[in-house]
């Protein structure tokens, strides 16, 4: 099944289950570390309590993102807690909550959120990533360049100035 939009009108009393993929393009995503979705698989039971829907379950995703280091795509894993309240657009939302109108939840809009908040700051395709040579840009992890590394920062300038008298 693909989610995207769900209606909230004749909603049943035992609740329902949410489960399906979520389609997503990599574009809407911030910044320039996403370079594709994989996949975006959610399963939650949404069930109303009072005047407040709730949401519980988990979306699982899988990108591809691109490391900060090496600048090569890696596939990238995570599994997201989904437990969120919905309420009516135009009410102050709280940080676990999502808005919803005329009856209808856009979870297509949920799910960008929710991966855009678990993206990692500085994503890596390892730990150990050794980047590229400032110089000539070869990837450090597939071998070693033959330039030779230049100091760089203010303890490399205050080092210069040493060796040179100044």
């Amino acid at each position: 099944m693909l989610l995207g939009k769900v209606s909230l009108a004749d909603f049943p009393k035992e609740g329902m289950v949410l489960s399906g993929d979520v389609r997503i393009a990599p574009d809407i995503l911030p910044g320039d570390a996403v370079s594709g979705v994989r996949r975006l698989h959610m399963e939650a039971r949404l069930f109303k309590l009072g005047d407040t829907f709730h949401m519980d379950g988990t979306l699982e995703a899988e990108l591809e993102l691109i490391c900060g280091r090496c600048l090569e795509p890696y596939a990238y894993r995570d599994s997201i807690g989904v437990r969120h309240s919905l309420q009516p657009d135009g009410q102050e939302l709280g940080p676990e909550a999502f808005a919803y109108a005329d009856e209808a939840f856009d979870v297509e809009a949920m799910v960008r959120e929710l991966v855009e908040l678990s993206l990692p700051m500085k994503p890596l395709c390892t730990e150990a990533c050794k980047g590229l040579c400032p110089s000539c840009g070869a990837n450090w992890n597939r071998g070693a360049c033959d330039c030779r590394p230049v100091p760089q920062g203010p303890l490399a300038e205050a080092l210069k100035k040493l060796t040179k008298g100044e």
